[in-house]
């Protein structure tokens, strides 16, 4: 069997990608991934909260093996698989580094939120954060790369239209700092002569849910209501709750700027094309056409993390099947459509961004998203130069101790925030 041809089994890849990689990584079907892409019933899906409800290609894992006829070696099958799953999986690492996607799995409303409170603070929210408590634990770079503080970050926020904040999105300390952050920019409008109202803008939340969102900031939904409604929220958003509760308390209007999950999913698997065919009144919640391309750096760099999942899946693969994979056209038209997906979330944000912006040319926004979506200057911040040059910006990138070289400190583009893990996580 050749590895292009399993990555076309679209079912198998799109179960096994959500349910192994997304939802919790302990199924009892998805510790093996071919076992997590044929449940044993659509019920099973459902029960599992996961979102939208797809019927399986087969009814269960036996069923798929007494049909197997376009497998001929088992072992050479399941390695394939891995390289496939790891390969749809990038894009899990691309946008949000955690358990987020425009389409990924969405928590049942009637299920539990996982405590995953990382700093035992006051029920209060609406106080400013004490960021002494965790000062130990980051550590700030200007465009230089060399070493500042909170106090020259907070300035460099004067004067500035949007602040972007790219995190990776299972960071405890960024989820702090972001609460610190809106905080200050909270406190600030009130210090200044000119008061400039403050909107925080949200990668996580769709654009179909704005009306969500705004009952909920008003007061007209509690946060129980609110959580059941979000049908693709974050799967931690236990760790975005104090910002929420913050800007409920406070007033302060948040902004639901993705494009919605079903257009996402549809241009990843049709490409733009099937944009094109879209009636005017269906085009909802996404930038006029055409948006801009994607520039070669962007694409350059996206193309660059999904060959490096590749090459982590194809550890003991054979060469001559990489090789077909990389060279087969439906593979690359599918890696294109990828590309459009994303370019299509980042040209959404933005516009929505700059929409806000023109209708209160006096607002500052701050936009929360995963760090790959603005990192050095690209995906968003291109965005938004092309909507409107005119706009000042400022880029604030937090990345984990782990994952940060000390080139990346010196990116040229903003700030960089260097955290270390809390105990709590570890």
């Amino acid at each position: 069997m050749s590895i292009h041809k399993l990555f076309l089994k679209k079912d198998f890849v799109f179960q096994a990608f959500k349910q192994s990689v997304y939802y919790g990584q302990k199924l009892s079907w998805s510790t093996n991934p071919v076992r997590a892409a044929f449940p044993k019933s659509s019920t099973f899906i459902k029960s599992k909260g996961l979102y939208p409800v797809r019927e399986p290609a087969f009814a269960n894992y036996n069923e798929w093996l007494s049909k197997r006829t376009f497998v001929t070696n088992w072992n050479r099958y399941f390695i394939s698989a891995v390289a496939s799953v790891s390969l749809v999986g990038a894009l899990y690492v691309v946008s949000m580094s955690s358990k987020t996607i425009p389409d990924a799995v969405a928590l049942n409303g009637t299920e539990k939120l996982a405590p995953t409170a990382v700093i035992e603070r006051q029920q209060d929210n609406s106080k400013i954060a004490n960021t002494s408590l965790i000062s130990n634990l980051f550590q700030i770079y200007d465009d230089k790369g060399k070493k500042t503080d909170l106090n020259a970050l907070f300035t460099s926020f004067n004067n500035r239209e949007v602040i972007l904040i790219g995190e990776t999105h299972d960071d405890s300390v960024a989820h702090e700092l972001e609460l610190a952050i809106v905080q200050h920019l909270f406190q600030r409008q009130y210090s200044e002569k000119d008061r400039k109202p403050l909107i925080v803008s949200l990668e996580f939340f769709n654009y179909d849910m704005q009306s969500y969102l705004d009952s909920y900031i008003e007061k007209k939904l509690s946060e129980a209501e609110f959580l059941e409604s979000c049908v693709q929220q974050p799967g931690n958003i236990e760790d975005y709750l104090p910002l929420l509760r913050f800007c409920r308390e406070k007033h302060i209007p948040i902004l639901a700027s993705n494009a919605p999950g079903h257009i996402i999913e549809m241009v990843r698997k049709d490409g733009k094309e099937y944009l094109r065919n879209l009636k005017d009144e269906d085009i909802f919640g996404i930038p006029p056409l055409p948006y801009p391309e994607p520039s070669a750096s962007y694409e350059a760099k996206f193309m660059a993390l999904m060959n490096h999942q590749l090459m982590l899946a194809a550890h003991g693969m054979w060469k001559d099947d990489i090789y077909s994979l990389r060279q087969n056209e439906n593979f690359q038209r599918r890696l294109n459509n990828y590309l459009e997906a994303q370019n299509l979330w980042d040209a959404s944000m933005a516009y929505h961004i700059v929409n806000k912006i023109e209708e209160n040319p006096k607002v500052t926004v701050c936009h929360i998203c995963g760090k790959f979506h603005m990192e050095g200057g690209l995906g968003i911040p291109e965005h938004l130069h092309n909507y409107a040059p005119h706009l000042n910006v400022v880029s604030v990138t937090i990345i984990p101790e782990e994952s940060l070289t000390t080139e990346e400190c010196k990116n040229g583009n903003g700030f960089v925030i260097r955290t270390s893990t809390l105990e709590s996580d570890k």
